[in-house]
């Protein structure tokens, strides 16, 4: 059985230390898709910061992962990306999901994830 919290409540599901392991941070991983998809459009740096109306000292931060940013800042980024911050963080949680477990199956959309489910039923 799971060790009570000191608030009353089981604690967390995932399994016990040692056996799950976050190599990779939220910051680390968001940084890698922006710098991805800014040079899938083959735009610069500097370009990005002006389209996405980010200072670009902070976007340079964000790139290599030293800055954690905030929804607004991620909405501003994607805009200046023409994608949905929704896409942005997707591909963010991939990212992380490739890093945490490389033999889990990472679905190629959102819609992907229910179809088991579906199934089951």
């Amino acid at each position: 059985m799971k060790p009570m919290s000191p608030y009353g409540r089981l604690q967390s599901n995932l399994p016990e230390k040692g056996l799950y392991s976050i190599p990779m941070r939220f910051n680390e991983a968001f940084g890698q898709v922006v710098r991805t998809y800014r040079d899938k459009q083959q735009k610069q740096l500097r370009d990005l910061a002006a389209d996405s109306f980010v200072a670009l000292g902070y976007l340079s931060e964000i790139e290599r992962g030293q800055k954690n940013p905030s929804a607004e800042v991620i909405e501003s980024i994607s805009s200046g990306l023409g994608m949905a911050p929704s896409n942005l963080i997707y591909e963010t949680a991939r990212l992380m999901q490739r890093a945490e477990r490389p033999s889990v199956v990472v679905p190629d959309t959102p819609a992907e994830l229910f179809e088991d489910t579906a199934a089951a039923k």
